[in-house]
């Protein structure tokens, strides 16, 4: 390090004091201990040369928030290439095959939790995973609490009404002569329910949300999610003699007739069944992702509260004492450097005041 490279710096000062350079060099690399600077000094015949520093995490800080878009694309595009996202909707009860991870995993139960005022507060499902033919983890999931095995993971995602199930179908049975109500029931999915005072056997076999037929395939389906023409299928043991399985319309009660039965079915209320909509991902890169996430506030957190300030001076002999050339520099922060410069001039004078 040259005196003209200390002349040259944008904060330079030069500063007269009646000491000997041993001493003044002294006082100086203590001030700036105290004030958190690492401090080097070099001790020649003619000169001493002192180097101080602090805030260099303030560059490191810079140069960590650049790298962090690396390691984030990086992450994103190890999760593309190897990782995988997908969406099910699954019921209660059911339990399903997870072919990218070669394990089962069981609905054991969906339910929504509400608010005072009807509101949803939160909708959760109960999941195991069974692995080998055993129950290895069961979790409750709900939305930002996801299920994990084996890298995958299992989000809490949505939910709605089924549109092939119900758990509870309400019919009114009613005399065919007189549309007299007789009895009212409520039919469970797919379990048979005997009225023994009508003599009859009943059951809800099937289910569709918005009735549609397939006259090629003669199968009847549901064209759409959305509940926009629900029917039951109806399994019905009249007498023992009348079997039928008529479908029923909750719009359009008296589209359909058994003629053998006594009795007329209409369906005017059911309790669809929910299903549970999980999103099913991997992403072997998210754990490099977050690296990089936390790589950029570090970065940009150092680089904004700690700034590079770096400080050179040169102590030479003149005929009355020495002469202190000083300069110094900051990467950010300029005004605040300005002062702190300013301050050390003035310390510099109070050395020559102590020393005389």
């Amino acid at each position: 390090m040259s005196l003209d490279f200390v002349k040259g710096m944008k904060q330079q000062a030069e500063v007269s004091i009646a000491s000997r350079k041993e001493i003044v060099s002294q006082q100086l690399a203590q001030y700036f201990i105290e004030k958190g600077y690492k401090v080097l000094a070099k001790n020649d015949p003619g000169e001493v040369t002192i180097y101080a520093t602090k805030g260099v995490l303030g560059r490191v800080g810079a140069h960590m928030a650049h790298l962090s878009a690396t390691v984030i694309i990086v992450g994103g595009l190890i999760g593309t290439y190897y990782g995988f996202q997908e969406f099910g909707v699954c019921i209660e009860g059911q339990t399903y095959h997870i072919p990218r991870g070669n394990f089962d995993l069981t609905i054991d139960k969906f339910w929504i939790d509400y608010h005072e005022n009807g509101s949803v507060k939160s909708y959760n499902s109960t999941l195991t995973v069974v692995d080998g033919g055993k129950s290895v983890v069961t979790k409750t999931i709900s939305v930002n609490d996801p299920l994990v095995y084996k890298g995958i993971w299992f989000y809490q995602s949505s939910y709605g009404d089924s549109w092939d199930q119900v758990e509870l179908a309400r019919v009114n049975i009613k005399e065919k002569g007189t549309d007299k109500v007789v009895k009212t029931v409520d039919l469970q999915w797919q379990k048979e329910q005997t009225v023994p005072d009508l003599d009859l056997k009943l059951s809800v076999t099937d289910f569709v949300a918005d009735f549609a037929f397939n006259s090629t395939e003669k199968k009847v389906f549901s064209k759409t999610v959305e509940h926009a023409n629900p029917a039951i299928r109806l399994a019905v043991n009249e007498r023992s003699t009348v079997q039928s399985t008529p479908w029923i319309f909750y719009q359009f009660p008296d589209l359909f007739d058994i003629r053998e039965s006594k009795y007329q079915f209409e369906l005017v209320g059911y309790k669809p069944k929910k299903f549970t909509g999980l999103q099913i991902a991997k992403n072997p890169g998210i754990n490099i992702v977050w690296t990089g996430s936390t790589m950029i506030v570090v970065g940009i957190t150092l680089s904004s509260f700690i700034f590079h300030r770096r400080i050179w001076i040169k102590i030479i002999p003149a005929p009355v004492g020495v002469t202190v050339f000083i300069g110094g520099t900051t990467h950010k922060s300029q005004l605040d450097f300005q002062k702190e410069f300013r301050k050390l001039t003035d310390t510099l004078r109070t050395f020559q005041a102590t020393s005389s």
